[in-house]
């Protein structure tokens, strides 16, 4: 868990992963169907997705290089 995302919701973190991964993967935006069944609209949850996405490119921490190898496996 990262300290700036601790605040925030379940809901939005949750939406904010999916946007991220549907950018990611190309495959499209911040459709109006999301945003009706999630109740979120792009700039509630835009923060906290360019967060998770400046996580994701952080070299990693040599102190977590145990954790990190246990878990990479296929």
């Amino acid at each position: 868990m990262e300290y700036p995302m601790a605040f925030e919701s379940e809901s939005k973190l949750a939406a904010a992963c999916l946007y991220l991964a549907l950018k990611m993967k190309d495959i499209g935006g911040w459709s109006a169907t999301l945003e009706y069944y999630s109740g979120y609209k792009l700039q509630d949850f835009k923060a906290v997705s360019l967060l998770l996405n400046a996580m994701l490119h952080r070299k990693p921490k040599e102190q977590l290089r145990t954790v990190r190898t246990k878990y990479s496996h296929t």
